[in-house]
């Protein structure tokens, strides 16, 4: 089956933006999809182990502990599930990386023949970028929190509700302008702050549309995990039900399973769908440049005009 060219340039609606994200995704993301599979699902089962390991220290269910103590293992318990935790934060921010790079390689037309150490080692190389946006972003975000935060602590009802409002829309606004600096960062190789100033320019005049479209892609991608996961944990909770016969002791063996396998499908599936809305946020991007600079459409014409 021959693929069709995505072309990522161009202009697009609100539909054409979602829709254009699971396209981008169905016909043209197994090289992704590989190299999550290679290099994230193996950390992912790590830290789920750790998971049930760490509640299985707490609940006392592991007969030949090194610790005697309650207060040791409940500390073993929480260490484990405190690296588990790191782990699924290094982990979020490695496959925001992997995602944004491969969205890059398609758009240099090298998407379909990128290999997983081709895309791992890209994403490796520009870590730290897109860690410096997401902590520049949490902390303008946190800071907007923060402010309202402080009036709702003055105990008045009406500020403190005016505060939660505020709140809100403070952390909205922030995080829908800052929504295309990753973005930024894979088209155009933009720097840290070049990439923040580069996406508040591109959403000044366009708050709406693009608060809008993240905000259903985000609900789309959430219903998915939601259902997959509620699915997963019915099977479980049966499961452990039927296995334990309602002996205490016996729930105790199992809960660290079910909390292992729990914690591993709830990352597993944001594994495989958190591409679709950084897929629509370069979509956005790259119709706001279109929009504003036309740089497709330059391009398109030169070409036509060398031959």
């Amino acid at each position: 089956m021959v693929k069709l060219p995505f072309e990522l340039r161009q202009r697009r609606d609100f539909g054409q933006l979602i829709s254009g994200s699971f396209a981008l995704m169905r016909q043209h993301g197994r090289p992704l999809y590989r190299a999550i599979a290679v290099s994230c699902l193996p950390l992912l089962l790590f830290g789920a182990y750790l998971i049930g390991g760490g509640f299985g220290q707490m609940l006392g269910a592991r007969t030949q502990d090194p610790f005697t103590s309650t207060g040791d293992r409940f500390a073993y318990g929480g260490i484990m599930i405190g690296v588990a935790y790191l782990l699924f934060a290094l982990l979020i921010v490695f496959l925001h990386a992997l995602v944004h790079e491969f969205l890059r390689a398609h758009d240099r037309g090298e998407g379909s023949s990128a290999t997983t150490s081709f895309l791992v080692k890209r994403a490796l190389g520009r870590l730290f970028h897109y860690l410096g946006i997401l902590i520049l972003l949490g902390l303008m975000a946190g800071g907007a929190a923060v402010v309202f935060v402080l009036l709702i602590l003055l105990e008045e009802p009406v500020l403190s509700v005016v505060a939660v409002l505020g709140m809100l829309a403070a952390v909205l606004a922030v995080t829908t302008y800052a929504s295309l600096a990753s973005a930024a960062q894979a088209v155009e190789r933009a720097g840290v702050t070049t990439a923040m100033h580069r996406s508040f320019m591109l959403v000044r005049g366009d708050f709406w549309p693009t608060l809008g479209v993240s905000m259903v892609m985000g609900l789309i991608v959430g219903a998915i995990g939601y259902i997959v996961q509620i699915l997963g944990v019915v099977v479980m909770m049966l499961l452990m039900f039927l296995g334990a016969s309602g002996d205490p002791e016996a729930m105790n063996s199992v809960m660290p399973m079910v909390m292992s396998v729990f914690f591993g499908l709830q990352f597993g599936v944001m594994l495989f769908t958190y591409p679709l809305p950084c897929a629509c946020m370069v979509l956005k991007f790259c119709s706001r440049v279109e929009e504003t600079e036309g740089h497709g459409l330059r391009s398109r014409i030169e070409a036509f005009d060398a031959i």
